[in-house]
């Protein structure tokens, strides 16, 4: 029995000593092969690393707002990272081609960077950092051409317009969006056609007097064209008013220190109704849109007949007054 148990106790060392010499010659065949591919131990590090990190429920998630960009050296695109499971520090840097990348802040559970593109086309690679946890992402910067200014066709230059809300029709490089300006500020976004036509009605109404149009080009990579030439027009449209002989309240008379109703019919250009009465403004309101403005009003205290004006708003932010144009009775309780 005891020679059996020296024997299992010999053979168990002679596996050990041969399980040695294999990893010894694994390890030694592994740098061998490491230094003939110029692969460094560190890089080694870094992945066995970052493997055990993600193991660990750590990771970086990265999102591109565009993937595209004009090599034009202003464009940008949001950077936005998503940590998960780690409060370490993030960072961002270029590690190939132009442009530049910094920090905007945190924003929700996401950090935000934003890179400004190069003036140089190629492929550029962003370097997202956060301890051993590495994520990369790439934009192409492309070099393209402006577009070329749209033309307005419709309306004519120096005409008077009764609607507020007027129609554009021009032509501009076909499926492009197009920028519609009233005195310089957006006012309409729309696309031409595949024949590079546009034909819209403003989507904010524009005020009576004078406006001065233009209309800009923007390819998909965000690039604009020059203005087009600049169209005046003189917005005149009819004033809003109101239904004086349909005026109401309710009841007509009012005991004072009461809540009365109050219903003013106006045109349908009417955007929004105040009532001057007893010191006091108020807002009346459309509720059921059918230009019918209506309110709950607090009576005076003091029993009399009350004399008040009405102010009017049109869509396009006209205001109109009609003073001394209501009046409302009140009697003590």
């Amino acid at each position: 029995m005891t020679k059996l148990k020296k024997l299992t106790k010999n053979r168990h060392n002679i596996l050990w000593v041969v399980l040695s010499i294999v990893g010894l010659i694994i390890i030694v065949g592994s740098t061998i092969a490491v230094a003939q591919t110029g692969i460094s131990f560190q890089s080694i590090q870094n992945g066995i690393g970052q493997f055990a990190a993600h193991l660990g429920g750590s990771n970086l998630i990265v999102q591109l707002e565009r993937t595209q960009l004009p090599a034009d050296g202003k464009s940008q695109s949001q950077v936005i990272v998503t940590p998960i499971n780690t409060n370490t520090p993030l960072t961002a840097n270029v590690s190939q081609g132009g442009g530049n990348v910094k920090l905007v802040g945190p924003e929700n559970d996401n950090i935000i960077f934003i890179y400004t593109s190069g003036a140089i086309p190629g492929e550029v690679g962003i370097v997202i950092t956060a301890g051993i946890l590495k994520e990369t992402v790439f934009i192409t910067l492309l070099d393209v051409e402006t577009p070329s200014a749209p033309v307005i066709t419709n309306p004519p230059d120096n005409t008077q317009i009764n609607n507020s809300r007027p129609e554009i029709i021009g032509t501009a490089t076909n499926n492009t969006k197009i920028i519609i300006t009233d005195n310089g500020e957006t006012n309409t976004i729309t696309r031409t056609d595949e024949h590079g036509h546009f034909q819209t009605h403003l989507d904010k109404p524009l005020y009576n007097g004078q406006h001065t149009l233009a209309a800009i080009a923007v390819n998909e990579l965000g690039v604009q064209s020059p203005a087009s030439s600049l169209t005046t027009i003189t917005i005149k449209t009819e004033p809003a008013a109101i239904d004086k002989e349909n005026i109401r309240t309710t009841p007509k008379k009012i005991i004072s220190g009461t809540n009365y109703g109050i219903f003013i019919p106006a045109s349908l250009n009417s955007k929004k109704v105040e009532v001057e009465i007893h010191g006091d403004v108020f807002e009346l309101f459309d509720f059921n849109e059918s230009s019918v403005f209506t309110a709950t009003l607090p009576a005076p205290i003091e029993p009399g007949i009350y004399i008040g004006n009405i102010i009017l708003t049109d869509v396009s932010g006209n205001i109109n007054r009609f003073d001394q144009s209501i009046s409302v009775t009140i009697i003590s309780g």
